[in-house]
C-alpha cells in the first residue's frame, strides 16, 4: 500500500508539472488562447495521462534550450514539494484550493522570471479563488482586510516614490498578485509577506543597482520576490504574531490535512 501511494503521487507530480510547464510556456504569448485551445483539445487532454511520462525522452524536449530544460526540472521539483507538503499534512489550505493556489503561484513565478509578465488570468484567478475561499470559510472579512492592506501599502509606497521624483516602481501585475495573496491568506499573513517582500526586494534592488550597475529604470522580475516573501510568511507568521502581538487572537495556523488514497 505504501509503494502504491508513492507510485500514484509520482504519477500526479509528473502530470501536474507537465501541465504547468505548458501553461508557463504559452501564457505569456499573444496567441495563447488559440495555442492553448489546440494544446488542451479533447485529444491532447486524453493524452495528458500518458504523454508526461514520455515527454522527457522525446525530440521536442531534447531540442529545448538548456534554460527551458532547467525550468522543467525546477517545476517538477516544486510540484513534488507541493504534493509532499499535502501528503505530510503540512498544508495551509484545503486540498483543492491548495493545488489551485500554488499552481497559480508557480506559473506567476516562472512567467515573470522568464518574460517579466504576470498573466492577468492568473492574478485575477487568484483573487477570485481567495474571495471564494474566504466565503467558504465564513471569513470573508479577513480576505477583504488582506486586500485592503495591499492597497494601503502600495499606495503609501507610490506616494513616497512620487515625492522622490519617480513616476512608478511597481508593475500592475505585481500589485494584482499581492491582492490575490491578500484575498487567500488574509491580513496577518499578507502583512508579514509584504514586510519580507520589500526587505528581500530592497536587497535584490541594491544588488542590481550598486553591484551590477543597472539603470534605476531597469526592470527585474518582482513576482519571485513576492512569492519568496509569502513562503517566509507562511513559516513565521504564527510565531511573529504570538511573540510580538500576543493580544491578537486566532493568529495564523498551519492546518493538518490527511491524504486518502
Amino acid at each position: 500500500m505504501f509503494k502504491l501511494t508513492w507510485i500514484i503521487l509520482t504519477y500526479f507530480v509528473i502530470v501536474l508539472s507537465y501541465v504547468l510547464n505548458v501553461l508557463i510556456t504559452e501564457m505569456p504569448l499573444d496567441h495563447r488562447y488559440k495555442k492553448l485551445k489546440f494544446l488542451f483539445s479533447l485529444k491532447t487532454l486524453l493524452s495528458v495521462f500518458f504523454r508526461p511520462l514520455i515527454y522527457w525522452f522525446q525530440a521536442d524536449f531534447e531540442s529545448q534550450p538548456i534554460l527551458i530544460k532547467l525550468r522543467h526540472i525546477c517545476v517538477l521539483f516544486v510540484t513534488f514539494i507541493l504534493f509532499l507538503t499535502y501528503y505530510m499534512r503540512f498544508t495551509v489550505l484545503i486540498p483543492v484550493t491548495h493545488f489551485i493556489v500554488f499552481s497559480i503561484l508557480i506559473i506567476c513565478f516562472f512567467t515573470d522570471f522568464e518574460h517579466q509578465i504576470i498573466p492577468n488570468e492568473m492574478s485575477f484567478g487568484l483573487i477570485f479563488v481567495g474571495i471564494a475561499y474566504g466565503i467558504f470559510k465564513n471569513d470573508f472579512l479577513d480576505s477583504f482586510l488582506g486586500m485592503m492592506l495591499v492597497i494601503l501599502v502600495f499606495s503609501l509606497f507610490t506616494i513616497i516614490i512620487h515625492l522622490f521624483g519617480e513616476s512608478h516602481a511597481f508593475g500592475a501585475g505585481d500589485i494584482k498578485l499581492c491582492l490575490g495573496i491578500g484575498s487567500v491568506w488574509g491580513w496577518q499573513v499578507t502583512a508579514i509577506a509584504l514586510y519580507f517582500t520589500f526587505l528581500i526586494g530592497g536587497i535584490v534592488g541594491f544588488y542590481f543597482l550598486v553591484i551590477k550597475k543597472k539603470s534605476k529604470h531597469s526592470y527585474y522580475a518582482f513576482a519571485p520576490v513576492i512569492i519568496i516573501g509569502l513562503l517566509v510568511a507562511l513559516v513565521y507568521t504564527d510565531n511573529i504574531f504570538d511573540y510580538y502581538y500576543p493580544w491578537i487572537n486566532n493568529s495564523f495556523q498551519i492546518e493538518s490535512l490527511h491524504l486518502k488514497l
